[in-house]
């Protein structure tokens, strides 16, 4: 009975342990909170938590954030992969990004000398609690960071090239895929901003700031804003990411992963439940894995470049030896637990967003 019960405690703090890892819970305010079993629940968060924001470049954001001028052929904005209809995602397991036509799962690769030749290598998250002060880093290899190594207080992909000033992990990240060949940017052939950004990101950024203040919608707005924009020739790259930053910081505060599938880095699972299961025993599910589990629209060129890495067994082998999770059995009544109680979490305005989607940007483009 001894090693019944010990058995049975240990399995409750595997559980939580794994809820833990898909989110934090929300609280009564007060401070901690104990749960039924006794285990410490975190506090609710507060405004405390999160970046403070100014409303007039919150504004601002959400016009860029919806905007396609910031995509090198004036076809795609970074709200057609985070729309506000999609809970701040996509619905798709892999994005497709520049080049592709419609929102969801309705969109298609395009047609003719437009189709994309790939899809963005990577799932589009959510965007909910972005602007929390705990998050020291975006993506699931933490490839943006807070980090002064380069002088500038990120570590990123752009290196020393990525511009001084910007005032957090969202404003910096906003900056990556407008130089993107499939997520914003096309081809170097068809536009300046692509072929700057082969030449050096930074070029790329300069030419995107040279096209927001050709808008004369955007000046007035810029101005308002920012202290040190007293004209639009005064916009900078800097400026255009700490309006995004702001956006996205402020716009989307909740958990709603019951409505952001499909779940995963590379969106390999479409349900809530196979995601949880994949936690409970990463090699087996990785074994088990078949392509029906993928939601992804039909692209017959695509089709064996979608799946070639499952293909090559040493890559699966090297994905196999990365995996760090030890192996938890959950009864089936279990895991449809764990599945109702991340239901349970979702919000109901919040899902919306604070500002919402506008129905249209100053430089007359249509909105996705």
């Amino acid at each position: 009975m001894l090693s019944a019960k010990h058995n049975k405690q240990a399995r409750a703090g595997k559980v939580s342990s794994l809820v833990a890892a898909f989110i934090v819970v929300l609280c009564p305010p007060g401070g901690a909170a104990a749960g039924a079993d006794g285990i410490a629940l975190p506090p609710a968060m507060s405004e405390a938590d999160f970046l403070p924001f100014d409303e007039r470049r919150a504004a601002l954001g959400r016009l860029l954030f919806y905007d396609p001028i910031l995509s090198g052929n004036h076809n795609i904005s970074c709200g057609t992969c985070h729309h506000h209809s999609l809970a701040s995602a996509d619905g798709l397991a892999l994005g497709v990004g520049e080049g592709g036509e419609g929102i969801g799962e309705k969109r298609t690769t395009g047609d003719g000398r437009d189709r994309i030749d790939r899809r963005v290598p990577r799932n589009a998250p959510a965007l909910f609690n972005i602007g929390h002060k705990d998050i020291p880093h975006l993506f699931h290899d933490g490839r943006l960071s807070i980090d002064d190594l380069y002088g500038n207080g990120f570590n990123s992909p752009a290196e020393e090239y990525l511009p001084r000033g910007l005032n957090s992990l969202a404003a910096a990240q906003s900056l990556f895929p407008v130089t993107s060949e499939t997520e914003m940017a096309g081809h170097s052939e068809e536009n300046a901003v692509a072929g700057a950004r082969n030449d050096r990101i930074d070029h790329a950024w300069r030419l995107i700031a040279k096209r927001i203040r050709a808008v004369p919608g955007y000046g007035t707005l810029f101005v308002e804003a920012f202290p040190d924009v007293e004209s639009p020739a005064d916009i900078t790259i800097v400026h255009m990411g700490n309006a995004l930053g702001d956006f996205v910081n402020s716009e989307w505060r909740s958990h709603d992963s019951a409505l952001t599938a499909p779940h995963g880095h590379n969106g390999a699972y479409a349900t809530l439940e196979g995601i949880i299961r994949h936690h409970l025993d990463p090699q087996g599910s990785f074994d088990r894995w078949n392509r029906s589990q993928v939601a992804l629209p039909a692209a017959e060129h695509l089709k064996e470049a979608d799946f070639a890495a499952l293909q090559d067994r040493r890559e699966r082998e090297r994905v196999r030896a990365a995996v760090d999770i030890e192996p938890l059995d959950l009864s089936d009544d279990e895991v449809r637990q764990l599945v109702a109680f991340l239901h349970a979490l979702t919000g109901e305005e919040s899902v919306k967003g604070r500002l919402g989607r506008p129905d249209e940007v100053p430089s007359g483009l249509p909105v996705d």
